[in-house]
Order: structure tokens, then C-alpha cells, then sequence
């Protein structure tokens, strides 16, 4: 895959619709720079990172390697100071994204889901034909999810991708799958049986 190809394949908006990138999530980082002498740092508390939320081990390589048809080595996984994770596998026309989102309270992470949501129901698939996404509400998987789905194209390029959302308790969970050059993304069948083993691992 061309570097062109992968930046077309990771500026679509299905990726990541919370943190707007896909292949990297930059940790946090906070500078005193200015304060006067003699004046202590202000103090900033984040939301503890819940037990065994590793983006990675809630979706292991061989159930990501299962839904996009294909084979992925490890994922790279990046955990920001908040505690929120993400876990990228990515061969050559092949992309799979998952995060999730510990917070302190289930209206922090019901307001996650409701942002990505309006990302998702904002974006479009990308390519010249700037086809809309087709989204499907799941009000009864877990406290609620969403799954939105697109194919598109332009003269170099050939996209098709799908993406699923949901809550759990005081946690937001979002994964996608893209696949380059005509092969054909998951279903949402595959996707929902898959965040059921997802939400299963969830404390």
C-alpha cells in the first residue's frame, strides 16, 4: 500500500470518531511552563484507568485477524493519561481499530458514545463518490450501541469499511474494520458477535 493510500485509508471518519486519528492516540502531556516562582503546579486528577481494559486484550489479534479475513501480528496499543486505550492491527489493505473509554461516571460515558455518534452520523466513506454511511441503532445490545457501515470509491481507491459503538455501564467501547481494494468489511452479524465477547471481558 502506498503512504498516499494508507492516509486515505486513515483521514476517513469512521476511524476513531472520538479522538479523530487513527493509527496513534498521543498520551497527554501537561506543562507548568509559566507559572510565577514560587508557585506550585496546578494539580489535575483524571478518571483512574479501570482493571483489564487494554484495548488489546479486550479484542486479542486472532478474533481481529477472524473478522477482517486476514492475519494481523500484535496489535500496537497506546493508553493516554485518562486511562482510555486503543489498539490498532494493520497488514496491507487490512485496518482493525479498538477503543475504549473508562470513565468516572455512566454519563461521562454515555456522553462519549452520544459525541461519537454525531461523528459518525456527520462523516461520509470517503472517495469521490462522498457516499453517506448507513447507520443502524442497537438500543438493546448492552446500555445501547450503534453500527454504521459505508462502501465507496474513487479512480485509485477502493473502501469499504464498518463500525461499531456501545455502552456499558461507565464505559464507552468503539471498533472498526477497513478493508482496501475491493474485499468486502464484516458484517454487522460478525461485528455484534464480537462485541459480545468484547462486552463479556468488560469488568
Amino acid at each position: 500500500m502506498s503512504k498516499n493510500d494508507q492516509g486515505k485509508l486513515r483521514d476517513l471518519d469512521l476511524f476513531s470518531p472520538l479522538l479523530g486519528v487513527c493509527a496513534l492516540v498521543i498520551p497527554l502531556v501537561i506543562s507548568a511552563c509559566g507559572s510565577a516562582p514560587g508557585t506550585p503546579a496546578p494539580t489535575v486528577t483524571f478518571a483512574p484507568k479501570q482493571a483489564n481494559l487494554d484495548a488489546c486484550q479486550l479484542m486479542p489479534k486472532e478474533e481481529a485477524s477472524a473478522l477482517a479475513g486476514t492475519t494481523f501480528g500484535d496489535g500496537k496499543d497506546q493508553v493516554t493519561a485518562t486511562g482510555k486505550s486503543s489498539c490498532i492491527y494493520s497488514v496491507t489493505s487490512y485496518l482493525v481499530m479498538m477503543e475504549v473509554f473508562p470513565e468516572k461516571d455512566a454519563a461521562t460515558a454515555k456522553a462519549d458514545g452520544q459525541q461519537a455518534l454525531q461523528e459518525v452520523q456527520s462523516g461520509t466513506g470517503g472517495g469521490d463518490n462522498d457516499q453517506p454511511m448507513n447507520l443502524t441503532q442497537l438500543p438493546n445490545f448492552a446500555d445501547g450501541g450503534f453500527l454504521a457501515d459505508f462502501s465507496g470509491s474513487d479512480p485509485s481507491l477502493t473502501l469499504s469499511g464498518i463500525g461499531m459503538g456501545f455502552l456499558s455501564g461507565t464505559t464507552y467501547v468503539y471498533f472498526a474494520v477497513e478493508v482496501q481494494g475491493g474485499g468486502s468489511a464484516p458484517s454487522s452479524a460478525a461485528m455484534q458477535s464480537e462485541a459480545t465477547q468484547v462486552l463479556g471481558r468488560l469488568p
